[in-house]
């Protein structure tokens, strides 16, 4: 199955950030494995990226054995702009997501990097099997 995911990005006065360099990496039990790069258009937004996801039947389940949705890494680059870093992004079979990304101008000073860590989704966070064992999303 599979989701997809657009990339919107903007200034915080909404003005479209276009050409900004998009880059998605799936996320394993110990690192990111890059996926596809892309960039942004003239109205800041990417192309939708088709991103592989579990069976959408996983949330069915009033004790579900494996984690409902898949987790991406996306960063996005742009020259005088901050590098802008999104880590544990959750993307759901048969769903169109959009991610909107704001973008800071360095305005003359050295670019850094912000980076925003979502945390699993509180209704999965935690399941419990037929053992009693603690069973978590990205496990």
């Amino acid at each position: 199955m599979t989701g997809t995911l657009t990339i919107e990005t903007m200034e915080a006065n909404g003005a479209p950030v276009n050409q900004a360099a998009i880059r998605v990496y799936e996320r394993t039990d110990s690192a990111s494995k890059f996926i596809m790069g892309c960039y942004t258009d003239e109205k800041g937004l990417s192309e939708p990226i088709t991103l592989p996801t579990p069976d959408s039947t996983h949330s069915l389940h009033s004790i579900p054995q494996t984690c409902p949705y898949a987790q991406y890494d996306v960063q996005v680059i742009k020259d005088d702009f901050d590098k802008e870093i999104i880590n544990g992004v959750q993307i759901f079979p048969n769903t169109n997501s959009t991610l909107t990304v704001i973008m800071q101008c360095c305005n003359d000073r050295t670019p850094k990097t912000n980076t925003i860590d979502i945390e699993h989704h509180e209704l999965y966070d935690k399941w419990i099997d037929t053992n009693n064992a603690t069973l978590q999303c990205g496990e």
